[in-house]
């Protein structure tokens, strides 16, 4: 048998760890890492030529014997340790690997020639004291001290190639200028990052140069593994939480950065870059005057932390992993005592249950459950591909068990599969006998669901970020209406249906969140839904979306990734619910509009005298000047006549039907400068009503009159106005 060199530091793979019966000593299998790819093909070879249609002969089976034993669907090299011919078992090792395993002769395969070719096996040793994550395949600098043990291993030591397990003491008292990374939704826990490390801002030139095939898996990792993650931001040093096998992505926790990605590729870290300490830490508090909150933390400059003496709550923990401090600001303090502590991404280490990265201003979702027409669920884009996840994951989520340790209990996070079929995940919010009222957290909606539809959560399932929050539509949410069931509430429905998409926006001068339409004008969507509060919608002839009563609930289906919302002119929303179609009436006039020479403009329009004084209710369509480009005008609108919003609804369904027939003339029309025309919004398509501000070349800026929005339009896009 070839063993590593006895003297001086080798690198090995760890090949197997068998449980740790003292605290101070970890017994290892491991192998020269020089022979980890010879001995890969090797098996490979061995696979191709063993006839598993033959076993082994019980004669063949005794203790010292070579033979081929399984393990999952692949054989290995094993040595027989013990047999019985009764029991018609044997206890074998696998001698490449270290395991002990029991199984039947007919199972095992007598060796083969090419079993011989590698006379370099895996062999016994011990690693004293505290060593850090100790993982399969992972690579660990050693140095054999000694002779063998009469216990068949030998003590080794070990030369730190691991991510560093403590909290970086003398880093944390001299560093001046914390940055909080993330604060947590309980308000008991943040996250802080240590400045200035430069050290690792190399890591993206090393995997990314022509060397880095040696840094590559032959297989996945084991969950808990650390390894270097590609994400949108460069290559990251990361603790592997979960594997997407379907998606060919990696779930990982940033252990510099402090936060949850999926990644596309991992590699391992190279070994320069594994002395480092992580940069992001814990700090935890039971406080109920301190609260880590965001509102506490968002303004801090110059976070520093002080070390204090041990406290009641670090009392038996780990000195190295866990320390009592307090926070300043400058040399203010601002929180008596935290805990800080080691966090590699388990949300276990800091007692939640799910991991929150809650949609901010900038971020791009779609609205994933209606409330009222006040409040509705958004979800992040990013979480479009959780349906697939939940689909491919659903096979391994094993039910909860009566009676055990795994009763269902109220915040517990779940994994629901309905008789329906539909998939998600939930949190359950309210214990009802045999059934469960459950959140769709991804989603917003809830449902009362029989216990046999409820599983354990993968850790894939459990760990992926929550992306989908609640919120009060700005202006809309201090609106009284009397009509709770208005054009509003549909028109959010609908945007929920087409799957629109949006960007949240919010200001310190107004409450709740706006979403803007994610086109080139951002145009505001609680301002095209202000005026149609007070507009009564046909009741739906089936039943709601969601019926929050029964156990028939079922979370929204998947609709096709379409956004046909408009941004500037929404027809489609401002009219009618569907299913309700509108009664056209095309003015007499229109079939004479081809041939009228006749110009019309703002002069020739009907006046309507809107109510002014104190108190009067105007709405504002768009902040943009009429005339004077860069004058300080708005477009407003008063909405309280219903009968003039009845004509404009038929007046817009006119011009569409006139515009789109075969009556309209071919070619285009060049408006004339304050002309009224009828023009192409280039979002949705539609016409409308314009005047023509300016012109250049064939292109127009004109101003939707019914809407108070400016568009650039070709000539192409135009119909002239003479009704």
């Amino acid at each position: 048998m070839h063993f590593p060199p006895p003297n001086g530091y080798f690198d090995a793979i760890i090949q197997f760890v068998e449980e740790a019966d003292q605290a101070n000593k970890h017994f290892l299998w491991v192998t020269d890492i020089k022979y980890d790819g010879p001995l890969r093909k090797l098996l490979a070879e061995i696979n191709r030529n063993i006839n598993q249609q033959e076993p082994c002969k019980a004669e063949l089976i005794y203790p010292g014997a070579l033979v081929a034993a399984p393990l999952g669907k692949i054989l290995y090299r094993a040595e027989v340790l013990d047999c019985s011919a009764q029991a018609q078992k044997a206890d074998v090792r696998l001698i490449d690997y270290g395991n002990e395993l029991r199984i039947p002769y007919n199972q095992l395969f007598a060796p083969i020639p090419i079993m011989a070719n590698l006379n370099a096996y895996a062999f016994r040793v011990c690693l004293r004291g505290d060593c850090g994550p100790l993982n399969i395949e992972s690579v660990v600098t050693i140095k054999i001290v000694g002779q063998k043990h009469s216990e068949g291993y030998y003590n080794v030591e070990s030369k730190e190639k691991s991510i560093p397990m403590e909290l970086p003491v003398e880093l944390l008292t001299k560093e001046k200028s914390l940055t909080v990374v993330k604060y947590f939704v309980d308000g008991r826990h943040a996250l802080l990052r240590l400045n200035g490390n430069e050290d690792l801002n190399s890591l993206d030139e090393v995997l990314n140069s022509e060397q880095t095939i040696q840094y590559e898996f032959e297989k996945v990792p084991s969950e808990g593994t650390f390894v270097a993650a590609r994400t949108k931001h460069g290559w990251k040093r990361a603790r592997l939480l979960a594997h997407w096998e379907k998606g060919h992505e990696y779930l990982v926790y940033a252990i510099d950065e402090g936060f949850i990605t999926r990644s596309p590729q991992i590699k391992r870290i190279p070994s320069a870059f594994l002395c480092h300490p992580m940069q992001v830490f814990a700090v935890s508090t039971n406080s109920v005057e301190y609260m880590l909150s965001e509102t506490m933390l968002a303004t801090v400059k110059k976070l520093s932390i002080q070390l204090l003496p041990a406290t009641s709550v670090t009392a038996g923990k780990d000195s190295k992993t866990h320390l009592s401090c307090a926070l300043f600001e400058d040399s203010r303090k601002i929180v008596d005592v935290v805990i800080a502590s080691v966090f590699t991404g388990c949300i276990k280490e800091l007692d939640i249950d799910l991991w929150y990265d809650l949609p901010g201003p900038g971020s791009f979702v779609t609205v994933s459950h209606v409330i009222t027409f006040k409040e509705v669920y958004i979800a992040a884009l990013e979480t479009r591909d959780y349906d697939k996840i939940f689909e491919a994951e659903h096979g391994k989520c094993i039910p909860f068990n009566a009676g055990t340790s795994d009763e269902l209990k109220k915040d517990a996070v779940v994994f629901v599969c309905d008789l329906h079929g539909h998939k998600y995940r939930g949190q359950i919010i309210e214990c009802e006998a045999n059934s469960y009222r459950i959140k769709n957290i991804d989603k917003g909606a809830e449902f009362s669901v029989d216990r046999k539809y409820i599983f354990k959560p993968t850790n894939l399932i459990r760990y992926l970020p929550v992306r989908c929050s609640l919120i009060k539509l700005m202006y809309l949410s201090t609106v009284p209406t009397p009509i709770a069931y208005n054009k509003a509430l549909t028109s959010l429905e609908k945007c929920m249906e087409n799957a629109a998409e949006f960007e949240v926006f919010s200001d310190k001068e107004n409450t709740g969140v706006d979403l803007l339409f994610r086109t080139k004008e951002r145009q505001s969507l609680c301002k095209k839904l202000l005026p149609l509060v007070f507009d009564a919608a046909d009741m739906p002839a089936t039943a709601p979306l969601y019926d929050n009563t029964t156990q028939q609930q079922q979370p929204p289906p998947e609709v096709p990734k379409r956004v046909v919302v408009n941004d500037r002119v929404p027809v489609a929303m401002t009219l009618t619910p569907p299913n309700t179609p509108i009664t056209v009436e095309p003015p007499q006039a229109a079939a004479a509009a081809v041939i009228s020479p006749k110009i019309l403009t703002l002069d020739d329009l009907e006046i309507i005298p809107i109510q002014c004084g104190e108190n009067a209710e105007l709405y504002t369509l768009d902040a943009t000047s009429i005339v004077n480009l860069d004058g300080p005008y708005i477009t407003a609108a008063d909405f309280s006549n219903k009968a003039y919003l009845r004509k404009l609804e038929t007046s817009l369904a006119s011009v569409a039907e006139y515009c789109n027939s075969p009556k309209a003339p071919k070619g285009g029309y060049a408006p004339k400068k304050m002309e009224l025309c009828l023009s192409v919004f280039a979002d949705d398509g539609q016409w409308y009503r314009a005047m023509c501000i300016d012109s250049q070349n064939e292109n127009f800026l004109v101003l939707f009159l019914d809407y108070g929005n400016l568009s650039k339009v070709s000539k192409k896009r135009y119909h002239a106005n003479d009704t």
